[in-house]
């Protein structure tokens, strides 16, 4: 049917349901005509006859009946009220699918086309009840955002404004309570729809460049709408003399290489615009803005300190609705510049703007903003800042938070704000009623079944991310980096296979030492002594060629310091080489002795890499092929005249790997750490 309906005959509805109602109780107990009947309470004839055939009418008024019942159709409306209350606003095609499924629930047969209404349909549905719906364009909040505006964080805050501006004598004077924030002016006009030939299929339109460049400009005004020159912040690293050429009188320019705002350009800002501006002002004022990174730094809170201004900092995520210049300001600044963007492009040939066009076009921005002040004003007062309001927060903003912040019906599937009313399934009903079927039709539309693909992308997102190795530029495919991690478990397992037999072997030598596979017995080994209680047992050592037991001497450190102990250098023979000296560094002094026993403390060089690494060692044992088992030390804090037992750290070095013989260190029990305090530093090279 046309969507624009002219009725037949000017003739008005003049009754009511209960007209009808008392002319049809007239014909049926009274015996009254119904000609008379129809005259006495102005109701026509027709409908007195519909009305007298069934007991429960259908609809009142002329014309073919609706596909849905008036009650169901105004249960519709208040489905979709509810919705778009609480940020979850319904389209065409949604309503579309719910009247379906209302239509398949009940078992309707109507005149829809495979039994779904379609945009006339919906057209329609909303012109009859145009008084308490209406179709616009939403404005998209992020779930952060929604998350962020709850009734106790709004609270919280208003609680902390009010406290401090009361404090500080400022609350509600316009000209001591200010804002700023930056917005990006981008270099596309958006263009709203035009005209064109009928029946062109591809509507296109001329524009200079994609539009994607983007110029950073602060703003700061106060609640009496006074402005501040504007702050444009390049992406550049240089500054040229044309790029501020015929912009706003007094603004300020600055670069830094995102072009956004960061920590030092606002700094400069504060130090160099902002505190010489209020400077004439009563002290002290307040400043609002958000918390941005860039916008809390020592330098800029220790400046904003000493000239007596008090920071304010928005909660996170709240900027939309407590931040004057986003309320009031920035909306209608966005749509002029796009005015602005659309008039230059045309009178300049689709030239595209560059830094020198910028400081002009600017110019007419802020003559906008300066005519336009009481936005400002308004931006305040609509954040409840001033005067100072909790309650003029929109309590829809504030709903918004409870539909994303309650808990999801399913793990892997939120749930929908209607859920807490629409809950029951047809399954649940035994009998089915207009309104229950309603009802499930829109849990249904809004609560949709999670299908596979969705549950795979949502189940993809929580695994644990897993870097795959490749060249630079490389291009893989699923399968190829399947096979690439598969290859790399391999890899770790096989170096972990490795460690493990590393280890064993390592377990085998500090059995030999023991005695348990050498030739002195069964003698336990008494791991070094991390107490000097535990000193003389722990020095006990087996020397594999002698049965005897050696017993370093033990003596706790004096009080007054450490003594020192002349050492000397000792020259180590080694088969089929001269006789040359080890010593590294003159530092490191080795003891004159020409054979080492258990219990000596060395200095062993070990190979690595790319270098080799000198380390502090006490000797376990001495195997029959020259090679010794001894106890790694590592140096403390640095030092190399202090050292403590490192655990689990016992290797094999031959004869050749000894750098010299120390004499031996004076021990120094600290809690519960044992240190050797060598006399003299030592020439050690550690990792």
């Amino acid at each position: 049917m046309p969507r624009t309906y002219t009725k037949k005959t000017d003739r008005g509805e003049t009754y009511s349901t209960e007209d009808v109602a008392r002319a049809v109780a007239k014909v049926r107990d009274e015996g009254m005509s119904q000609v008379k009947a129809a005259e006495m309470y102005n109701v026509p004839r027709s409908t007195l006859q519909r009305w007298l055939k069934t007991d429960t009418p259908k609809y009142l008024g002329s014309g073919r009946p609706t596909t849905l019942p008036p009650s169901d159709e105004d249960y519709l409306v208040e489905c979709i009220r509810y919705a778009s209350d609480l940020g979850w606003p319904l389209d065409w095609e949604q309503i579309c699918d719910i009247v379906t499924e209302y239509i398949s629930l009940m078992g309707m047969e109507t005149r829809f086309k495979n039994g779904k209404p379609g945009r006339d349909w919906v057209f329609e549905f909303r012109k009859r009840h145009d008084g308490r719906i209406s179709e616009r364009k939403p404005e998209y909040v992020t779930i952060s955002r929604a998350k962020g505006l709850t009734k106790e964080v709004v609270d919280s805050f208003f609680d902390h404004v009010e406290s401090k501006l009361t404090e500080l004598g400022v609350k509600n004077e316009k000209t001591r309570l200010f804002n700023c924030d930056e917005t990006g002016l981008g270099t596309d006009p958006k263009t709203k729809r035009v005209l064109f030939r009928k029946g062109v299929k591809d509507a296109q339109q001329l524009q200079p460049t994609e539009g994607k460049a983007m110029y950073t400009v602060l703003y700061c005004c106060n609640a009496a709408g006074d402005f501040l020159p504007p702050y444009v912040v390049y992406k550049a690293v240089n500054l040229h003399e044309s790029w501020m050429a015929g912009g706003p009188e007094g603004a300020v320019y600055n670069t830094s290489p995102s072009g956004w705002m960061e920590e030092k350009p606002f700094e400069t800002w504060l130090l160099g615009v902002f505190i010489p501006y209020v400077d004439k002002l009563p002290k002290p004022v307040v400043l609002f803005y958000d918390g941005h990174g860039s916008h809390i730094t020592y330098n800029s809170v220790k400046a904003a300190k000493d000239a007596d201004i008090a920071i304010i900092c928005l909660p996170p995520h709240t900027s939309g609705a407590l931040q004057p210049l986003d309320v009031g300001v920035f909306k209608s600044v966005k749509a002029h510049w796009r005015e602005i963007l659309k008039h230059f492009y045309r009178e300049s040939r689709l030239t595209e703007i560059k830094k020198e066009h910028f400081p002009t076009l600017l110019d007419k921005l802020h003559t906008y903003i300066l005519q336009h002040s009481g936005n400002a004003v308004n931006g305040f007062s609509k954040a409840g800042l001033c005067p100072l309001d909790r309650t003029r927060i929109p309590e829809s903003k504030i709903s918004m938070s409870e539909t994303v912040t309650s808990p999801s019906s399913s793990a892997n599937h939120q749930s929908s704000p209607l859920d807490s009313s629409f809950t029951s399934s047809p399954d649940q009903d035994l009998q089915m009623t207009p309104r229950s079927a309603m009802r499930n039709a829109v849990s249904r539309a809004l609560n949709p079944k999670v299908s596979s693909s969705t549950l795979k992308a949502l189940n993809n997102a929580k695994r644990k991310r897993k870097r795959v190795q490749r060249i630079d530029g490389e291009c893989l495919t699923e399968d190829d980096a399947l096979r690439r991690l598969k290859e790399a478990e391999i890899e770790r397992e096989k170096k972990k296979e490795e460690k493990l037999s590393k280890s064993s072997s390592k377990g085998k030598m500090m059995k030999k030492a023991q005695g348990i596979q050498g030739k002195t017995g069964d003698e336990p080994y008494i791991a070094p002594p991390a107490t000097l209680e535990d000193l003389p047992s722990a020095i006990s050592i087996v020397n594999s060629n002698q049965n005897k037991k050696k017993v370093p001497k033990m003596s706790k450190a004096p009080q007054s310091g450490i003594k020192s102990a002349q050492l000397k250098q000792e020259t180590i023979e080694t088969p089929g080489k001269p006789s040359t000296s080890t010593s590294s560094a003159p530092s490191t002094v080795f003891q004159e002795r020409s054979d080492l026993k258990a219990g000596d403390f060395i200095l062993a060089k070990f190979e690595g890499k790319n270098k080799d690494y000198k380390y502090v060692c006490t000797v376990f044992a001495q195997q029959e092929d020259q090679n010794f088992i001894v106890q790694g030390l590592r140096s403390i804090d640095g030092s190399k005249t202090q050292f403590t037992v490192k655990e689990a750290d016992v290797s094999l070095v031959s004869k050749q790997d000894v750098c010299g013989i120390l004499a031996e260190p004076t021990m120094l029990q600290e809690g519960r750490t044992l240190k050797y305090v060598f006399a003299n530093e030592i020439d050690v090279y550690e990792k």
